[in-house]
Order: C-alpha cells, then structure tokens, then sequence
C-alpha cells in the first residue's frame, strides 16, 4: 500500500481542497470527464472557484471501477510512482496532489494537475497515422495545424526528439540503479532478481496463445489482417525462442544495462504546451525496470508514419544517446552502436508480443495498423526470423 486511503468525497471536499491546493479555494465539486478513462480507470474532474487567479480552476481525479482487472494487471503501481519516484525527475510528470494505492485490492486513486489549458496531447501533432488519432478533429485539436503541411512534419519531429531527451534523462538517472530493486511494485523487477518465473510465463503465455489463434486463422485464410509471410515468419520464431532460461542468462551478462521506463512510452502519454516546448509523461501505470532505447522504438512504432520515422530516426536517436552521456552514462560502458542495437532489437521484440496480444483485443483495423508499423521497422532495420529476439514483456 501506498500513500494514505482518503474517500473520495472527503479528498474532493472544499475543506480538503483549500487545506492541500490552495486556501482562497471557495467551492469545490466533482464533474465528469467526457471521453477518459480507459478499460478500467475512471477519470472525473474536480471544479475550482476561487478568487484568486492562482487557483487552479481544475483538477483531474483519477480512480478505478473495475477493481479486479487493475489488481491483476497492478494498475495501482501509478499511485507508488508518484508517491516514491517521481519527484527524482525533475518536472516531467504532472503536480500530483494525492495519491493512493493498493496493490491488493487493486485502488489507485490519485489527484493531480490538469494540463489540458495550456498543454495539448502530443499524440495528436502525429497525424492520421495512429488509430488513436482516427476520426478526430486533428486540426481543430492542434490549434488549426494543416495535418498534411511540413509545419506538422518538423513540429512531430521536434515533439519525438525531446521525448527521447526526456526518456534518456531518466534512464541516466536511474542507470543501472540497484536502489530500484528494493520496490517490488515495479514491473520485472522480481524477473531480474531471479524471480516471479510463472508470472513471466503467464505473460509470454497470453500471448502466445493469441498469437496461435491469429495464426490458425492465417492458415485456414479467414484472417482479417493481410499479414506479410516475413512477419509471420518473424513472430513465429520470436515465439519459439521463449525460454525462462535464456531471459535469465541475458539479463545476468556483464554488458547488460537496464533503468526505469515508462513501459507504455507513446505519444498519446505525453501532453506538449508550444510556448515553451514542454512535455509531461502521464500514466505510469505499467512503469518498471527494462532498456530505454526499447520504450524509444516502442514510442516510434506506435505513431510515427514510417517514411517520417526514417527521415529522422538517427537524428532522434543520436539525440538520445548524446542525452544519455550527458547525464552520466559512460561511452566506453555503453557505445552508441550498443544503443542503437538494443533499440532495433528491443522494439522489435517489444511489438512482437504486444502485436500478440493486441490480435485479440482490437479491431483488424488497429492490428493491420500494428502489423505495417512493425513489418516496416523490422525490415528497415533487417531482423528476421534468424536474428529475432523473444518477445519482451
């Protein structure tokens, strides 16, 4: 458990606001929120008179209706983030007010800053190109932005080369950072200690099986997804290399490094205000301990046109990697051509299991999306079946 259990109600008070966000506070009350909060979350917003301009007129309340997914995907690990690690990165999350969470129960209830008057979802800046984006109002939602202009070519690129700035500055804080072990919420962090081997497999498991599902309907030709034969053949062996074994000897080589990440690292995670070019990560609800560079391509493969993505891939990752030295990590510990390896090779092995996973989740719309955006990565960077890595989970 983390953080202090404080009914709703009693969190949204007047009384509690002026005590915790600001004493010229004069009413408080509890809104919906159209349009957030995902499979299990709900998220409302709590409204501010004051008048004191310094008040913030709103705030964003965040909880969960669906307490049994959130306890068996540990969705509650957000609220620990915010309580023990957040304040160790300097200003790229939101303020948080409180924040509660129980692991056991699956509760998560956090009260936080609402970016959405100044910031903008960087997601949106990316185009057609992301199902996220489709069917919005992107030129309404970006401040008029002509979606096929250069304009939103150069700003996406901007926008993706200070999230791999903010991405490194995070992994040099936390590389190869022990310290992390100690806080058994993170996500793998039993795995790279040796433990949690049925966990580990469950998820390889879940997977695999919807993978076996998709294939089987490739095979009798009643796919919906027109699938690439080189991809195929690339989940297949991707798959078929899974073994605890060999994910113990990798992460137990001298040369490996790891750090915290965000672990759901795309642009509809992070909000951008153009007037001073900031980003802000939200949910953290999957944060843990893995490679940088993957959250890196796992950010890219999720949105980024591939032609654009090609057009400044080495520029962003350079950007990263100069990012990451500059924070402290040494060259000789950590080349840039290594970097550049666990990128491919780690995005890659990332998207092979989330493509598994999302085959029996979303529409063949969404996983035909997916399967392009990973088959176009692969092949710009040639992994095949012989090179492919296990998935990452």
């Amino acid at each position: 458990m983390s953080g202090v259990r404080i009914d709703i109600a009693d969190l949204t008070s007047l009384d509690w606001i002026q005590r915790r966000v600001h004493p010229a506070a004069t009413s408080a009350s509890l809104a919906p929120l159209s349009d957030a909060g995902g499979l299990s979350g709900k998220m409302r917003k709590v409204e501010i008179t004051s008048d004191d301009s310094s008040t913030p007129s709103t705030l964003i309340l965040k909880s969960y209706t669906n307490l049994e997914r959130s306890k068996t995907l540990q969705l509650a690990r957000e609220a620990f983030f915010y309580n023990a690690l957040a304040a160790k990165l300097g200003g790229v999350t939101p303020k948080v007010y409180h924040a509660f969470g129980d692991m056991d129960t699956g509760e998560k209830v956090i009260l936080m800053q609402d970016l959405s008057s100044k910031h903008v979802q960087a997601g949106y800046f990316f185009g057609n190109c992301s199902p996220h984006n489709w069917g919005k109002d992107l030129v309404g939602l970006t401040g008029g932005l002509d979606q096929n202009s250069e304009e939103r070519v150069a700003l996406t690129r901007t926008i993706a080369l200070h999230a791999f700035k903010i991405a490194a500055k995070m992994n040099s804080t936390f590389w190869k950072d022990k310290s992390l072990f100690k806080h058994s919420w993170l996500r793998s962090v039993g795995w790279l200690q040796g433990n949690g081997e049925t966990e580990w497999k469950q998820h390889q498991e879940t997977a695999f099986r919807a993978w076996r599902a998709e294939k089987s309907k490739i095979d009798e030709g009643k796919a919906q997804v027109k699938w690439d034969s080189r991809l195929v053949k690339i989940m297949d062996a991707s798959f078929a290399k899974t073994s605890w074994g060999a994910f113990q000897d990798r992460i137990h080589a001298p040369d490996y490094v790891f750090s915290l990440v965000h672990g759901d690292y795309h642009p509809a995670n992070l909000m951008w205000r153009k007037e001073n070019e900031e980003l802000v990560l939200l949910d953290w609800e999957v944060v843990g301990v893995g490679s940088g560079a993957q959250d890196c391509a796992q950010f890219l493969i999720s949105h980024m046109y591939p032609k654009e993505r090609r057009d400044c891939e080495y520029e962003l990752l350079r950007g990263y990697y100069s990012a990451l030295i500059a924070g402290g990590v040494a060259e000789k510990d950590y080349s840039f051509d290594r970097c550049k390896a666990d990128y491919v090779v780690g995005g890659v092995a990332r998207w092979v299991w989330l493509l598994g996973i999302l085959t029996s989740m979303c529409p063949p719309e969404w996983n035909q999306f997916f399967h392009d955006q990973l088959l176009a990565f692969a092949l710009d960077h040639g992994v095949t079946a012989e090179t492919v890595e296990m998935p990452r989970v």
